[in-house]
């Protein structure tokens, strides 16, 4: 096989993948919350992974603009997942942490999350795992460049 060849494997292999991350995706907001958007799913997702953060944070980790970012944190604070605090050093800037509601529905969406990949890739050996993990942290690492 050919590199261009394996090129157009792995092509075909992430297309596939980013379907099933965009379905699940999908399920799993409606497990946090059943009026939560997908599209501040992932917002919610970065403030459980990375603690209490300035909005400007989640605006340059999500690539999004101010606006955008604004409306999806409004509604992780209306469905009680997160609160905003002012950063009384700047009036116009805020800090974004989950509530305990918001933690609590997170980690048991993580645990349920955790079991689901034991359970299809129970036939993985440890070495299999180890290289899954090595290769996602340098393909991840490459599109940082």
């Amino acid at each position: 096989m050919t590199k261009k060849d394996s090129l157009r494997d792995i092509e075909r292999e992430m297309r596939t993948v980013l379907h099933r991350v965009r379905r699940t995706s999908i399920e799993n907001a409606q497990l946090i919350d059943p009026g939560l958007p997908v599209t501040a799913f992932p917002v919610l997702l970065y403030i459980a992974d990375n603690g209490t953060v300035r909005a400007q944070d989640v605006v340059e980790a999500m690539g999004l603009d101010k606006a955008t970012i604004s409306r999806q944190l409004t509604q992780l604070q209306e469905l009680g997942l997160v609160d905003r605090t002012a950063d009384p050093a700047d009036r116009r800037a805020y800090s974004v942490t989950l509530t305990p509601e918001g933690q609590s529905k997170v980690d048991a969406l993580a645990k349920q999350r955790r079991a689901e990949f034991m359970e299809r890739l129970d036939g993985w050996s440890a070495d299999d795992l180890e290289q899954l993990a090595d290769f996602l942290s340098r393909y991840n690492a490459s599109l940082d460049r």
